[in-house]
């Protein structure tokens, strides 16, 4: 793992992320504008493959049609992606302009000159600089420039890294003479800056935060409220129409992603002044070094908001300089939401380029980036803490969890504030279920932010050591498998997921509860149980998760044969409690009953679990308590196999997999156990020698056969041919809506094909009435009539089965005609009857597509 993080650093990341994310936005919007014609090569393509994107969301899941979707679009989303890239190279470069031109522009504006010009200043203060850039430590002196016409006793650090400049005020300079301490104490603070690095980060976030207003915002709000600028016709003037609720909502987004960006920057800029003032203290020796020089001014509100902070906040953080150290509650909660917006932003764009749905990998791979980048945020929450903990002895524990409630809080905002345009933004947060789900990814990266804080103390000093690398591993792991697909709920979908998928499973377990006679206490226990069960399905790789959580951390402390001892003798009492829960279903008992005592069962062991959490806890410390809860999970599941199992196969799906339950019980009983206060007692603080004591490999085997029996009862499960199913009967796959089917179908080329057979029909009897102009003129039509019959038919009934005959009947007409005419042939009553019938299913599948049209139209 790399050193801690700097405050400066970790809040120019989030201005990066929510500045990536608003430039995403703007050009995301420009992408859907130009080309002018995308949502009708969309429909042109839907139609052409086969697949109606209508409000059912019912789509052939077949990636093979998807990739021909995507090729019959690649002029749309190539140039989308040409927006896409170009508004990232955009903003790249504008912020590395302004970065090169920054130093330039200032010396030329304020007319700054350099100190040697000046030979008696430079002369008189060569002396005094020399010694001051001594203090700081530095190996390359910066370049000092004066600035003649300011009175001001003041001075400034800017540039780059190489060259970076010191520019003085003429008032210092003067202070130089009869004020040396105060003169001492502002160069310092302008070297404090180029000691610390933080000059080039700081005008890197001015020139963001400038490229992001030129090149983001002022083009969106332009073409938010002008979108023809994005036209064939784009200097019209606007109209009053082209200001709409959507043009509205995505305004109220632009002002918040504006907002996100103006506060990174400014918490950039205020951090860099309190890590100078700590240096400056540290090199006078004294914790008031600008007494002379800063004046209190008096309390205003909007002082918040300026780039330098209050005298107090300096004092403070001079005063006591290990509270930088501290990772901040809502610096890690802006840096939550900001790398989350732009996680959803990066979504957005790769949906504009048809990447991304559900039926290739693209929803797996964008989740483990999400939890790589979680993972990485808690991994510097954790070595800022750790930093912290050491420079400031006896700081609690609340350093870890807060910071990461805070971040956990961030990111699942984020999931509930954004919404995709045309979809009502804080649409999840009127919903129960959205909340839970976010309040969940805030508890668990509370918890994992707690858990890697305290391994990487106990991994010992050496941050680049491998425990502390298994720490991190652990705690990437933890967040791809566990809380990324967590993450997935907290949005309004996760009100369908339940209604669709939870909400039937548990109406058909209170049925079975009915069945088994004891509804008031069974549908209790089978809710309790179906409902983790449901929403773990990928459960052998969040147990392996879960159970390193707790290996990791016995193995790092001293004393793994007491605590193995504690453990199996606590998860041994509890067997012996729980045993009497068992019911050995008979012949003649029926899988709803089965079903509903293997929930009873499960039941039991999760609140004997909190038990043993509870008291193994407070007696031997949690670290006994994972083993014994862990160990309880494994003779449950046993057990539950045991008393349900007959040849090799079990009566119920929860007694199949009782693994899918347990390890999510055991985790909330352990984190609901380390809550509990405890007795005060001698904490481990370093890692030791695996084994406990020196020469004793048994912990160790007994620790091994523990995690053997644990990874045998996750891998392997019997199987359950007659139980009954937790989940009713799959319904019918949704069906495409027809009325939009049909819109979709006419608009991408169906009503084209119609009218070019109108007109092809209609010249055939706008000429002279000769059997030569006949004979050409249905020579010309039965290409027309070709091309409609290559062109798919209407998704939906009975249109389709009129389009089929139209074109049976033209193509006959046309046939008849070019023979009687053109080849001299006999007259029939076939010709007549055609050029009767075809019209006719003409004008019927014309007044369906209008129909249809309408009644869509309608509907919104």
């Amino acid at each position: 793992m790399p050193a801690a993080p700097s405050g400066t650093s970790v809040r120019f990341g989030a201005l990066a992320a929510v500045a990536v994310a608003g430039t995403l936005v703007a050009y995301a919007k420009f992408a859907t504008l130009w080309p002018t014609d995308g949502v009708r090569r969309e429909e042109a393509c839907q139609v052409r493959v086969g697949m109606y994107f209508t409000d059912t969301l019912a789509v052939d899941p077949d990636e093979a049609t998807w990739a021909a979707y995507r090729a019959c679009l690649a002029s749309v989303w190539q140039a989308r992606l040409g927006w896409l890239v170009g508004g990232m190279l955009a903003l790249a470069l504008a912020a590395a302009l302004l970065y090169r031109l920054q130093p330039v522009w200032r010396i030329r504006r304020s007319r700054l000159r350099r100190l040697d010009e000046f030979p008696s200043v430079s002369a008189f203060l060569t002396g005094p600089l020399t010694e001051l850039i001594a203090v700081a430590g530095l190996r390359h002196p910066p370049v000092f420039l004066l600035d003649p016409a300011s009175p001001r006793a003041g001075g400034l650090a800017f540039g780059r890294r190489h060259p970076t400049y010191v520019c003085l005020d003429a008032g210092i300079v003067a202070a130089a003479v009869r004020d040396r301490p105060t003169f001492d104490a502002v160069v310092l603070h302008e070297l404090a800056h180029v000691r610390a690095g933080d000059v080039p980060v700081t005008y890197l976030t001015i020139a963001v935060w400038r490229a992001f207003l030129l090149v983001a915002l002022l083009p969106f709000v332009a073409v938010t409220f002008h979108p023809a600028l994005l036209s064939a016709n784009p200097w019209r003037m606007p109209d009053a129409e082209s200001v709409t609720a959507t043009s509205v909502s995505m305004m109220g987004h632009a002002v918040v992603m504006v907002a996100m960006v103006f506060l990174a920057r400014v918490a950039v800029l205020r951090a860099r002044e309190k890590h100078a003032d700590v240096l400056v203290a540290d090199w006078t020796g004294r914790h008031q070094p600008y007494t002379s020089v800063i004046a209190t001014p008096p309390a205003r509100r909007w002082r918040r908001w300026t780039t330098h902070p209050s005298n107090a906040a300096r004092s403070r953080a001079m005063r006591r300089p290990y509270l930088l150290l501290r990772p901040g509650v809502g610096e890690y909660f802006a840096l939550g939401l900001a790398v989350d917006l732009a996680w959803l932003e990066t979504v957005e764009a790769l949906r504009l380029l048809y990447w991304y749905h559900g039926d290739n990998a693209s929803f797996l791979v964008m989740r483990v980036v999400w939890g790589l980048s979680a993972g990485l945020l808690i991994c510097g929450l954790v070595l800022q803490g750790v930093a912290f903990r050491r420079a400031a002895a006896g700081a609690r524990s609340g350093v870890f969890v807060l910071p990461g409630f805070a971040l956990g809080s961030g990111l699942a905002l984020g999931a509930l504030l954004h919404a995709p345009v045309g979809v009502t933004p804080l649409a999840g947060l009127g919903d129960p279920v959205p909340l839970v789900f976010a309040a969940g990814v805030a508890v668990c990266c509370a918890a994992l932010s707690g858990w890697a804080g305290r391994c990487t103390e106990l991994a010992g000093p050496a941050v680049a050591g491998w425990r502390t690398g298994a720490v991190a591993a652990v705690t990437l792991l933890t967040c791809v498998v566990v809380i990324a697909p967590l993450y997935r709920y907290p949005h309004a979908a996760s009100t369908a997921v339940w209604q669709s998928l939870v909400s039937p499973a548990l109406d058909l377990v209170r049925e079975y509860a009915t069945v088994a006679g004891d509804p008031t206490l069974a549908t209790p226990s089978l809710w309790a149980v179906v409902v983790p069960f449901l929403y773990n399905p990928g459960y052998r790789a969040v147990g392996v998760c879960l159970a390193a959580l707790w290996v990791l951390p016995v193995l790092l402390v001293p004393g793994l044969g007491r605590r193995l001892r504690a453990g199996l003798l606590g998860s041994a009492v509890a067997t012996a409690v729980w045993v009497p829960l068992i019911v050995f279903p008979g012949a003649d008992d029926d899988p709803a009953t089965a079903l509903v005592m293997s929930a009873r069962e499960l039941t039991g062991a999760a609140i004997l679990q909190l038990v043993i959490a509870v008291v193994l806890t407070r007696r031997s410390g949690w670290l006994a308590a994972s083993v014994g809860v862990w160990a309880f999970a494994a003779i449950c599941t046993a057990g539950i196999w045991l008393a349900h199992g007959n040849d090799g196969v079990v009566d119920s799906v929860l007694a199949a997999r009782p693994m899918q339950f347990l390890p999510l019980t055991a985790t909330a009983a352990l984190l609901i156990g380390a809550a509990v206060p405890r007795p005060a007692g001698p904490q481990p603080t370093a890692a030791v020698a695996w084994g406990g004591r020196a020469g004793s490999g048994q912990p160790v085997l007994a620790l091994a056969a523990l995690l053997t029996i644990v990874g045998a009862t996750l891998v392997y499960s019997p199987k359950a041919p007659g139980a009954v199913p937790i989940l009713p009967p799959a319904t019918a796959p949704a069906r495409i809506n027809p009325d939009q089917a049909l819109v979709i179908w006419s608009n991408g080329g169906g009503l084209q094909q119609l009218n070019a057979i109108t007109a092809a029909n209609a010249e055939i009897f706008s000429g002279p009435a000769t059997p030569e102009h006949y004979a050409a003129a249905c020579r010309r039509f039965q290409p027309v009539v070709a091309d409609a019959a290559a062109f798919p038919s209407p998704p939906v009934e009975p249109v389709r089965s009129q389009w089929q005959a139209m074109l049976k009947s033209w193509q006959t007409a046309a046939s008849e005609c070019v023979r009687i005419f053109g080849e001299q042939g006999t007259g029939s009553d076939l010709l007549g009857r055609s050029f009767q019938e075809a019209p006719s299913l003409t004008t019927t599948i014309l007044g369906e597509l209008d129909a249809a049209a309408a009644r869509v139209t309608g509907g919104r």
